[in-house]
């Protein structure tokens, strides 16, 4: 069956999007040549290789050199990411803004996701979903839209599948303060069941190497946020999450992102831990 678009992390769709930034335009000053990943209990890998055409992101490749995505631009601003499956997302402006994200594969469309904002800030994203099966993952909703890729996979997992209709919806509320993302309200609703879940953000003063980047990590605020998380707490339906963010810079950029999880659900208490390394081309 269809093969999972992309192990990327946990990002990642390019989306340039916040206050002072155009939307669709990802153009650091540091731009990230290798990311590698260790699990808790496991080796370090790498994860992913970047490879830039100038300012812009070209491809992702894996660790061991296949290509996973490329970039497609017009001028500064994203307009398509083609999987190496030929699964597309494809990214619809109004003048600055994005307002939808649409993922395709061999032309069918499986998921859209609609943007709003407030003024200049994005203010949700609704991802609706069209079509999906145990045995398909999709590469590009893992790089574009992360947050929205584990739910999916949790419900497939659990034999939750949506019939090729639009009948089930995640909705993320965000909330500001200043240019990072202080608070999300993930709002999921399926056959007329609704479920709340709500994530809150502190952040360092320290450059985030993925702003503007959509999904760089398992959260929009991630990448939508201009500083990097050091810490989140999550409250959903019989649940609770707190993650602390442990971060060793090289100057005003992080290299190693090691993030320690606990996690509760009122029966049961886990920890877990996860690290990033990131590389820069010279």
């Amino acid at each position: 069956m269809k093969k999972l678009f992309i192990l990327l992390f946990i990002a990642t769709f390019v989306v340039a999007v916040s206050s002072c930034k155009k939307e669709g335009v990802y153009q650091p000053k540091q731009k990230i040549s290798k990311i590698f990943n260790q699990s808790q209990g496991s080796s370090k890998n790498l994860n992913q290789r970047w490879t830039w055409d100038g300012k812009n992101l070209a491809k992702i490749q894996d660790g061991d050199g296949n290509l996973v995505a490329t970039f497609s631009y017009d001028g500064k601003k994203l307009t398509k990411i083609t999987g190496s499956d030929g699964e597309t997302m494809t990214f619809t402006y109004d003048g600055k803004k994005i307002t939808k994200v649409e993922g395709k594969y061999n032309g069918i469309l499986f998921s859209t996701y609609d943007i709003k904002h407030n003024k200049s800030k994005i203010s949700s994203i609704t991802m609706t979903e069209y079509f999906i099966d145990a045995n398909y993952k999709s590469t590009l909703t893992t790089i574009v839209f992360p947050q929205f890729a584990s739910l999916i996979e949790n419900r497939a997992k659990a034999g939750n599948i949506a019939k090729a209709s639009s009948s089930y919806s995640i909705t993320i509320d965000f909330t500001w303060d200043g240019d990072n993302i202080s608070k999300e309200k993930y709002t999921e609703i399926e056959d007329g069941e609704t479920d709340e879940t709500e994530y809150t953000y502190k952040y360092d003063k320290k450059k985030n190497p993925l702003y503007n980047f959509f999904g760089g990590v398992e959260v929009n605020a991630s990448c939508l946020s201009e500083n990097n998380i050091i810490s989140s707490e999550g409250i959903g339906a019989g649940y609770n999450t707190s993650t602390e963010f442990s971060i060793i810079y090289d100057g005003k950029y992080p290299i190693e992102i090691m993030q320690t999880q606990t996690y509760s659900d009122g029966d049961y208490t886990g920890h877990y831990t996860y690290t990033i390394f990131y590389e820069y081309e010279q």
